[in-house]
């Protein structure tokens, strides 16, 4: 039960390009394939936030002036995996093309809680809410190249890449809320608004 998006990718980059077919004036193959895999964009936030000492004093105040317990995780991940092809079209020119298969994850988890305890009372009052959103989406991108070599030291590349078409998308969105009653709703000091 291994959920994608919880996946480490490493190395960022991996890929092969293979060589084949007839030989050139230079004995070097004119036609090439390749597989890449490539993670261009990595991003991970963890914040939290303590509860705060118990410390107020007003009873008709106590659980405003909490501070909530907070915690924040997020990640955002690209994964690029695709082929390519390349053929040298004259002893300067070569043309290529690749498809991308580009899969974006991304999960959002936020968690709120605040508690207290009645003053002069053994009770003990809550709230909390937690939201969590995750987002797989996968699409398609074609890429056309071309490089020229205008002398040895000097090559000039152009690429082209399409829109993106969509494969597949997938959300998931949980709101929780949670609360606990007083067990003296008509006391003013059990209210906290």
């Amino acid at each position: 039960d291994v959920q994608f998006a919880e996946l480490i990718i490493i190395p960022v980059t991996a890929g092969v390009v293979q060589s084949f077919g007839k030989k050139g004036p230079d004995g070097q193959s004119e036609q090439a394939y390749g597989f890449s895999v490539v993670v261009p964009s990595y991003r991970s936030i963890n914040s939290t936030s303590p509860k705060a000492p118990e410390n107020a004093d007003d009873p008709a105040t106590y659980l405003l002036e909490r501070a909530p317990a907070y915690s924040r995780r997020v990640l955002d991940r690209s994964l690029w995996s695709g082929v390519g092809y390349g053929r040298r079209i004259t002893p300067h020119l070569r043309l290529g093309v690749s498809a991308y298969f580009i899969l974006r994850t991304v999960s959002d988890v936020e968690d709120v809680a605040m508690s207290a305890d009645i003053p002069e009372s053994e009770d003990h009052v809550f709230r909390s809410a937690t939201n969590d959103i995750t987002l797989i989406n996968g699409h398609l991108v074609l890429i056309l190249g071309a490089k020229y070599r205008l002398n040895p030291n000097l090559t000039l590349g152009l690429a082209f890449q399409s829109p993106s078409w969509q494969l597949h998308s997938r959300t998931k969105l949980r709101f929780a809320r949670g609360e606990s009653v007083p067990p003296c709703p008509d006391d003013p000091r059990c209210r906290a608004d």
